[in-house]
């Protein structure tokens, strides 16, 4: 998902129409025009469009404003996951008349480009609105993306970064929903959509929907590119540029931790490395933890994630000698001692130097023979879609020590709220690459906590309303930030995303599919442990596993095939 924010003096002419495109595989709804009669009489049922059931998401069904639909959420619904969806026709002019794409036997065709935009405001910073697309039927689609409803289960989560300000928000839904996506039918012919409100009394504006290759495109309808470096996603990727010198080591493939604290199972691929100590501890705050870079040496170029840190890439001599720190005497200072005898203290002020792991020591330097190679590096964004998610050293409702894995971009600060969001407070980030907080403000012992978590680039993943104690090791968010600019490199990370699992959630076996190029794979829970795992002798297209002896829980499959590594996730319940 990407979120771009909007000024005020676009809004006009964002959208000239809501029209499906000749090619059915784009169409845009402009909800901006309060007088329109089109709207009004096709898009508004006399029932607000609720579906059947106990509880309601709106208090009042929908208001054409001149802005833009106004929901308004209901308050005091107990649990707001009981709530259920609100479904609203697309509308259809046809020679001037006004129909819907179900009267007219339409529909918007996303079986290829799968993303949909949405451009709200709320008058609730953190407030959450949710996005369902519905397939053949009117009021009440025969299929469709309601995750309480008809159970496709594809979480497309609006969150409020500003109050009152209109945001844009895209969702690719492929990669949002996996084989729920792909085994839908109903994605080959949208005509409805649905919201809902997951926020207690919050008050939702929508301005604008877009579907297919108008979501894809990022033309507000002028012809211009409005991402803010023309190419990528999100904001103008940083200079932070390189050279060094790349060895090699092995750390993680048992489940161990390095000193950014991920465990095998937090992170996304095997492209991983140790960056030079005197870089990574700079400040003392692990500030380029889970920083990934694009490597280019003798052999090719791989995005690498950096985990741990390396002291022992240090400054070196014209003959390539370590250079050590000498005491007032010039002799080595000793920082330890080992049965091979002393440890000295390396001079770090070079900084560049990343251990890499030993497969991609071979993509970027060559044969690991070789030992050591010359390389540049430059920071990029992450190459995958999936959620941020929140890891807990401390989850005590007074007490908070919590870890952000699989951001896109390197982390830059995270804040703490006891609230729902109306006050903030700074967590301090310290060298393990944690960021905690201890009692503050009136009521500490609140059981929700959210977070505000902030990148480099000053963009916002909001994860609201975590119940702390019951969350266990870790919490996915609905969403990650924005990337940046456009990587260069065609390594990616996660090589064997193609791979699926189902049924997931199971109860007693999952299949995985796609599986042709995968060697070896191991089953891993949440805490790093390795629970199961098979080799592959001879190319399968898939294959079945029995987990009718693990326990109740989220689990990693990482599958390594002989020049790929990917990771696919499933839950036994």
């Amino acid at each position: 998902m990407k979120k771009i924010l909007l000024s005020a003096a676009l809004l006009a002419g964002l959208f000239a129409s809501a029209q499906l495109n000749s090619s059915s595989d784009g169409y845009v709804l402009d909800l901006t025009d309060a007088s329109s009669q089109c709207l009004i009489n096709v898009v508004l049922p006399n029932n607000g469009g609720q579906m059947n059931g106990d509880a309601n998401t709106f208090g009042t069904g929908a208001n054409l404003t001149a802005n833009g639909y106004e929901f308004v959420s209901v308050t005091g619904i107990a649990n707001l996951d009981d709530a259920v969806a609100q479904w609203f026709a697309l509308p259809h002019i046809d020679d001037e008349s006004c129909t819907n794409l179900n009267k007219a036997d339409l529909g918007v065709d996303l079986t290829n480009a799968t993303s949909v935009s949405i451009d709200v405001s709320s008058d609730q910073v953190g407030s959450q609105l949710e996005l369902f697309l519905g397939g053949e039927g009117e009021w009440g689609p025969s299929s469709s993306t309601y995750n309480n409803g008809q159970g496709v289960g594809i979480d497309a989560i609006s969150t409020i970064e500003k109050a009152d300000v209109v945001e844009t928000f895209v969702f690719d839904l492929a990669a949002l929903g996996g084989s729920d996506w792909t085994d839908w039918a109903g994605k080959n012919k949208i005509q409805s959509v649905g919201f809902r409100s997951l926020t207690d009394g919050a008050t939702f504006t929508v301005t604008a929907v877009k579907f297919g290759v108008d979501a894809d495109s990022g033309d507000n309808g002028d012809g211009d590119d409005d991402d803010d470096d023309n190419n990528g996603d999100g904001k103008s990727c940083t200079d932070v540029s390189m050279s060094g010198r790349a060895t090699y080591y092995n750390l993680i493939e048992n489940g161990n931790a390095g000193k950014c604290s991920f465990l095998t199972s937090d992170l996304q691929g095997t492209n991983y490395g140790a960056l030079d100590i005197g870089l990574l501890q700079e400040n003392g705050d692990a500030a380029y933890c889970g920083m990934c870079v694009e490597a280019t040496g003798e052999a090719g170029t791989a995005i690498v994630q950096v985990i741990d840190e390396c002291p022992d890439c240090a400054d070196r001599d014209a003959q390539g000698n370590k250079i050590y720190d000498l005491d007032a005497q010039g002799n080595k200072q000793i920082v330890g001692q080992t049965d091979d005898g002393p440890v000295y203290k390396v001079i770090n002020t070079e900084f560049g130097d990343i251990d890499l792991a030993p497969q991609t020591f071979t993509k970027v330097i060559g044969a690991l023979d070789v030992g050591v190679g010359i390389f540049s590096w430059n920071e990029v964004s992450c190459p995958w879609q999936t959620p941020i998610k929140i890891l807990y050293a401390s989850n005590e409702n007074w007490y908070n020590k919590v870890f952000i894995a699989n951001a896109v971009n390197r982390v830059k600060s995270v804040e703490i709220s006891k609230d729902g969001g109306s006050s903030w407070f700074m967590m301090t980030r310290e060298a393990a690459n944690g960021f905690e907080k201890g009692e503050f403000g009136a009521n500490p012992t609140a059981v929700l906590k959210s977070y505000k978590i902030t990148d480099i680039y000053d963009q916002v993943v909001y994860v609201m309303n975590v119940d702390v104690i019951a969350t266990g090791r870790s919490f996915t968010a609905d969403s990650n930030f924005p990337a940046c600019g456009l990587r260069t490199s065609t390594s990616n990370i996660n090589s064997l995303n193609y791979v699926t699992v189902f049924p997931n959630p199971a109860n007693n076996s999952v299949t995985f599919t796609g599986i042709e190029e995968v060697k070896n794979m191991e089953i891993i829970n949440v805490n790093g442990q390795v629970v199961a795992s098979q080799t592959f002798q001879t190319s399968l297209e898939q294959v079945s596993l029995d987990i009718s002896n693990l326990a109740v829980g989220i689990y990693v499959a990482k599958m390594i095939g002989n020049n790929s590594a990917g990771a696919v996730t499933f839950v036994k319940k």
